[in-house]
């Protein structure tokens, strides 16, 4: 018999990663983005938003769009900086966390903090075997 309960759930710790040496504060020391882990019910929401629909043919579709839905996950999970910030966003000329999170960092940079969201919510694996698996699928 299982004795899982509320006590006995860890909770998932942010953390904080240098993402570049480009973000510094007044001494030059570098800025640390702080991140967080989201429920399985924020990571729905996210996926559900990021579905396309589209006419084809009079047909209606629908598709998954992992772009779309891995900006909104980053930045989803970014607590520091504030991406919600409407001063930055409009300095940035953007509406949206995500997309001021894509006018700020270089491709580098998104790829690090991408891959330290997909650690720290613990997709790594998931993700890894999808990739595999529709890599072994066009090979046949």
């Amino acid at each position: 018999m299982s004795n899982l309960n509320i006590k006995n759930i860890k909770k998932v710790e942010n953390i904080s990663v240098v993402i570049s040496e480009r973000f510094s504060d007044e001494n030059d020391i570098p800025v640390e983005f702080e991140i967080r882990a989201i429920t399985a019910d924020e990571n729905l929401e996210l996926m559900t938003n990021s579905v396309k629909f589209s006419l084809y043919n009079g047909r209606l579709g629908f598709r998954f769009d992992n772009t779309t839905y891995l900006k909104k996950l980053v930045s989803h999970c970014v607590v520091s900086p504030d991406l919600n910030d409407k001063e930055m966003q409009d300095e940035y000329g953007v509406m949206g966390a995500d997309a001021l999170l894509m006018k700020i960092l270089s491709p580098g940079e998104y790829l690090k903090l991408l891959g330290k969201v997909i650690e720290l919510n613990h997709l790594d694996n998931y993700l890894g075997e999808e990739r595999d698996k529709e890599s072994n699928e066009g090979q046949k």
